[in-house]
C-alpha cells in the first residue's frame, strides 16, 4: 500500500487550504473561529464535510 502524508496548518485562526486536488477528489482543510461559517456556494459534485472539533 502506498501512503502519502499531507501536512496542514495547525492554527486557531481562520485557514482554508487545499490538501488534495485532482479529477476524482478535492480535499480542503478548513479552520473557522466560533460563530464563523463558510459562504454558501453551489457545486456540481458531491461534497462531504468532516467535523474534527466544534462547540
Amino acid at each position: 500500500m502506498l501512503e502519502t502524508v499531507y501536512s496542514y496548518t495547525k492554527s486557531q485562526e481562520k485557514v482554508v487550504e487545499k490538501l488534495v486536488g485532482d479529477d476524482q477528489v478535492m480535499i480542503n482543510h478548513v479552520v473557522l473561529a466560533k460563530g464563523d461559517a463558510l459562504p454558501e456556494h453551489y457545486s456540481d459534485s458531491n461534497v462531504y464535510r468532516l467535523l474534527y472539533r466544534g462547540c
